[in-house]
């Protein structure tokens, strides 16, 4: 939790990507990639980030493609 911009982790999911669009509210954010890559870190009670779970994440974690998202390009 911070209350300024800190740097995002660029290993993991997001090591060589290109970020082109970021969107953020108060408790999560998301990158698109210019690969189509969609990435997401925060709060998750809810299962906001969409990674399938409800699990809290501090570093990037893949958005399922799967379900609504299937077939979608950005």
């Amino acid at each position: 939790t911070r209350n300024q911009p800190g740097l995002v982790d660029q290993t993991g999911v997001l090591a060589g990507k290109r970020v082109v669009s970021i969107a953020a509210s108060g408790r999560h954010t998301l990158v698109l990639c210019s690969d189509g890559t969609l990435a997401s870190w925060g709060e998750n009670g809810q299962g906001q980030i969409g990674d399938g779970t409800t699990t809290k994440r501090s570093s990037p974690v893949l958005v399922s493609t799967s379900g609504a998202l299937a077939g979608k390009t950005p």
